[in-house]
């Protein structure tokens, strides 16, 4: 005796995930954008203000490694005193303005950053 079986929509499946896979690159840089722009709207919140032009400097930088699934974004501030700002903890800024506070951005987000990336493949994807 001889049982056979056979998948039913197996093809449209694997043909799904052949579309699927071809878009992961571009999902995937834009997932992470969309991570680091929260990221970003947290920092420029407690970027310190009297200090002129700080909080005017920054922007996210995109950077190409050449690997198709890398996606390198940096968040820069181009105000010489950008360092000096974030780092000089004992200086007190007005609330909720503060030192430190590209670091603060990142704990304060850090929790929804994976999730937030998850569902952007899945939109950017348009996966099941």
């Amino acid at each position: 005796m001889i049982a056979r079986g056979e998948i039913q929509g197996f093809a449209a499946l694997f043909k799904r995930v052949k579309t699927i896979r071809g878009r992961i690159p571009e999902a995937n840089k834009v997932a992470v954008r969309k991570c680091v722009e929260k990221v970003f709207e947290k920092a420029q919140y407690y970027v310190p203000v009297e200090y002129g032009d700080l909080k005017a400097s920054g922007h996210i930088e995109e950077y190409s490694t050449g690997r198709q699934f890398h996606a390198v974004f940096t968040i820069v501030y181009d105000d010489p005193k950008a360092v000096y700002v974030h780092e000089m903890t004992e200086n007190r800024h007005e609330p909720p303005t503060r030192s430190k506070f590209v670091e603060q951005a990142v704990k304060d987000t850090r929790r929804y950053i994976t999730r937030n990336y998850r569902d952007g493949i899945k939109y950017e994807t348009r996966a099941f």
